[in-house]
């Protein structure tokens, strides 16, 4: 598309991709869409803190949206608490930080 207007008029626009044609994610990275239903659990004592029911995108760092239990959870998707997301057996394990 070369011409502004008729780009401007995709504004809002929902874009969809098969599967099938998007690349392998790296050894560290997911695609948002594998995380969706996997469970997350505390990863020092083994508690279920629930099951990844969105992501979201703050501009700073994103965010996992987890129903659980005591309700919804917000979690940074950050290294200092996302320990590890595995995709074989469909688990986020997580060190939430204070508060949270």
């Amino acid at each position: 598309m070369t011409d502004r207007n008729a780009a401007e008029a995709l504004y809002g626009a929902r874009l969809e991709v098969a599967r099938a044609d998007l690349p392998a994610p790296d050894e560290d990275e997911v695609y948002w869409l594998d995380l969706i239903g996997c469970a997350v659990v505390d990863a020092d004592s083994g508690a279920n803190l629930g099951v990844v029911a969105d992501m979201m995108s703050t501009g700073a760092n994103d965010v996992i949206v987890v129903n659980g239990p005591d309700g919804e959870r917000l979690l940074p998707y950050i290294a200092d608490v996302v320990i590890e997301a595995d995709m074989e057996t469909r688990t986020v394990r997580v060190r939430p930080l204070p508060g949270m």
